[in-house]
């Protein structure tokens, strides 16, 4: 699982890819509307298994921070998704909302990416088709889950 980790350009762990082809470990495409990306709520998943083990090695420690630090950097504050807005551009401000993250990022670039069933690949999910703007969760909360596992973690491993 550490293997597949994807780093940023100074060689710091961030997150994973979706899928990661089984021979070479790099990250892969799914289905036609699912890029090669980083993405976030896979993520969430493998995040908090590493921290359920029970003596970290200290690449499994290091796996764990830079993910944390892949999350606070891409949060998104006060806007909530709504893939049935009337405009159909998703995001609409709402103060107090939970942190929002999109489901993909350019690998490289960090910035979100949206996928069509043509495989073509958008910048704004405005841009995709009405069917897979409506159909598919292009942001989610489920990075919500990780500070308060993570302070746990943080205290856990201090005693």
């Amino acid at each position: 699982m550490l293997a597949t980790q994807l780093r940023d350009a100074s060689g710091r762990p961030t997150i994973w890819g979706q899928q990661h082809d089984a021979l070479t470990l790099k990250p892969c495409a799914a289905r036609n509307f699912e890029p090669i990306a980083e993405c976030s709520n896979e993520s969430v998943g493998l995040t908090l298994f590493l921290m359920s083990i029970e003596r970290p090695s200290p690449s499994v420690v290091a796996a764990v921070e830079g993910a944390m630090a892949w999350f606070q950097q891409r949060a998104l504050h006060g806007v909530v998704w709504d893939r049935h807005s009337a405009e159909n551009l998703g995001l609409v401000p709402k103060a107090g909302a939970p942190d929002l993250w999109a489901r993909f990022y350019e690998i490289g670039t960090g910035k979100p990416v949206f996928g069509d069933r043509d495989r073509t690949i958008h910048y704004a999910v405005g841009e995709i088709s009405a069917e897979r703007r409506q159909g598919y969760g292009w942001y989610n909360t489920r990075g919500t889950e990780l500070p308060a596992a993570y302070a746990q973690w943080k205290s856990s491993r201090l005693r």
